[in-house]
């Protein structure tokens, strides 16, 4: 996804069209987004002196993903819009709190997180909202010319997600989508809807959902259902 962000954003990060160049035209680039293979990619293809920009472009990737973390001032002038001071702070708490449990590792935290969540969404039904729909009812939101039928899709979807039995999850193409928006109220409004909507719920890249499919098919035809599960 690291790719297809840093063509996507071009526009919005001039320090980084180089980069995005090189991501576009070459085919030799990295599948999926691991920051260790990233960085190799460019030390075997002799481009050495692009390594500390590439560096600032991941952790850029990083705390767009993440935007309830605080900006490190040495990126304080890229554009942290939706970076909200009060979801930094509990952020920030939420930080300290968990690095005084030092018997819990990074990677058990993580995987904690991951079955409750999974469990929640075992509990819900999800709604896939094609990217172009999200924009329609953003518009509507916005008051623009739309067909009056959004107004209403909207307003069904809204007490869906209300009754605590369906959410509608962000996908990686609509967070590229929000990426590409270069009016800072139109972007706003988008990133509003999304959390509303999605309940802060997101679908990990299609690379990441396949390796937990064989992952889970595996451990199914040696342990049978219960032990994919």
């Amino acid at each position: 996804m690291f790719r297809e962000w840093l063509v996507a954003v071009k526009s919005r990060f001039p320090e980084f069209e180089e980069l995005a160049r090189i991501a576009e035209n070459d085919n030799s680039w990295p599948d999926g987004y691991d920051s260790d293979r990233v960085l190799v990619y460019f030390e075997k293809s002799g481009r050495h002196q692009l390594i500390p920009l590439v560096r600032r472009a991941l952790t850029a990737f990083e705390m767009l993903c993440t935007p309830t973390a605080p900006v490190p001032d040495e990126l304080r002038g890229l554009p942290w819009e939706w970076h909200d001071s009060s979801l930094v702070q509990r952020s920030i708490a939420s930080t300290k709190r968990h690095s005084r449990q030092r018997s819990v590792s990074t990677a058990e935290y993580r995987w904690y997180l991951g079955r409750n969540l999974a469990k929640q969404m075992s509990r819900v039904t999800r709604i896939l909202i094609d990217t172009c729909h999200w924009v329609k009812m953003r518009d509507y939101e916005m008051g623009r010319p739309v067909p009056a039928e959004y107004g209403e899709i909207l307003r069904h979807l809204r007490w869906l997600v209300a009754s605590q039995r369906y959410v509608c999850p962000v996908t990686p193409a609509l967070f590229l989508e929000l990426q590409t928006q270069t009016d800072r109220t139109t972007r706003m409004h988008t990133a509003r809807l999304m959390e509303e909507l999605s309940r802060n719920v997101v679908l990990p890249h299609i690379s990441t959902m396949e390796k937990l499919e064989l992952r889970r098919t595996r451990v199914r035809h040696r342990f049978g259902h219960r032990g994919a599960e």
